[in-house]
């Protein structure tokens, strides 16, 4: 089994705002990012902004959606092809919860071979997207994964690979990268070059589990599940509302009540997107139960946040599509 690039999802996150940090970003929603339909990231760039100058960020989650509930093993996350205006996108990775006033991350960067490149050279010469010898924070750092790749896309067929950054020069617009090991294959200019998020393996998790009064779960002998489909992230109380007949109550910190339940059945409360929750097995329960004990945990999505910083330098020019793609690459078990 193997996860499809359709269960690969781009999802809103629950703000938006071009001029309230604290109402920018935040938690994932199940509203997907419909893959090239002009506006459905960034807004539109007025004439008076093209000639001052702006900055627009947008925060998305990438879903692992594997009705198996796959992990999305060792992925890589990196901008795919830049801009082809004078505008220039820069990645920044993000958290489950974060809005844009709480970024503290560095961003990762793009550009392009700027001479061809021999197998076994470990030193490349690369034209960036904007001048970022400039920035505080760059793009490109030592210790880095870089992506060096011919193909038109990551799903065609052609000669790609990963290195692992050793020296980092910058000069304007001109980037010289030294690698740890020599290229397996040669590449001409014009080859793809980026920087890669590496967020750790995508699967859906449980934290924070504590219990009030005498009732208990064993989470070791039996594991609360959290489905790809389905799973969100959220704090959720069970509470026992009848000792006696093991009567159940569920509630999320943020959606509120979503159903009921008992400690003799599996309980696995439905989302109203598809799919469930979670599900608590029905012998994981013991204690002893008294009206009104809790029982506490979070659960967290197969999903890596990201942030996209779109620039647009003063003076830019007109263009009517402004398209970036970014790329996922990875396995499954």
């Amino acid at each position: 089994m193997s996860i499809l690039a359709s269960e690969l999802l781009w999802l809103r996150p629950a703000l938006q705002s071009d001029t309230v940090p604290a109402q920018n970003g935040g938690r994932c929603t199940q509203t997907p990012i419909v893959s090239g339909v002009k506006n459905n990231l960034f807004p539109d760039v007025s004439a008076a902004q093209r000639a001052a100058g702006v900055e627009h960020w947008r925060k998305v989650f990438v879903a692992v959606k594997n009705a198996d509930n796959l992990p999305l093993v060792d992925p890589r996350f990196s901008i795919e092809i830049g801009t082809p205006g004078d505008s220039h996108v820069l990645l920044y990775p993000g958290t489950l919860t974060d809005t844009l006033d709480q970024v503290t991350a560095r961003p990762y960067g793009y550009g392009t071979l700027a001479s061809a490149a021999d197998a076994a050279d470990t030193e490349i010469s690369v034209t960036t997207e904007a001048d970022f010898s400039v920035m505080t924070t760059k793009p490109f750092q030592v210790g880095d994964l870089v992506r060096i790749d011919a193909r038109t896309t990551v799903l065609d067929s052609g000669l790609s690979e990963y290195a692992e950054i050793d020296s980092v020069a910058y000069t304007g617009t001109a980037l010289t990268l030294g690698l740890t090991a020599g290229l397996t294959n040669a590449y001409s200019a014009g080859a793809k070059i980026a920087s890669v998020i590496e967020p750790g393996d995508l699967a859906t998790a449980v934290s924070g589990k504590s219990m009030t009064g005498g009732v208990t779960y064993d989470d070791t002998a039996y594991p609360i599940a959290v489905p790809q489909i389905g799973g969100i992230y959220q704090t959720w109380t069970v509470t026992v509302t009848d000792h006696a007949t093991g009567a159940l109550s569920v509630s999320g910190d943020l959606i509120g009540a979503v159903g009921t339940g008992s400690t003799g059945v599996n309980l696995s409360p439905s989302n109203p997107n598809g799919g469930t929750y979670f599900t608590l097995d029905a012998d994981g329960w013991g204690g002893t139960p008294a009206t009104g004990d809790t029982l506490v945990f979070t659960t967290s999505p197969a999903v890596c946040p990201l942030w996209y910083r779109r620039i647009v330098p003063a003076g830019a020019a007109a263009i009517s599509s402004d398209p970036v793609s970014v790329c996922v690459e990875g396995e499954s078990a």
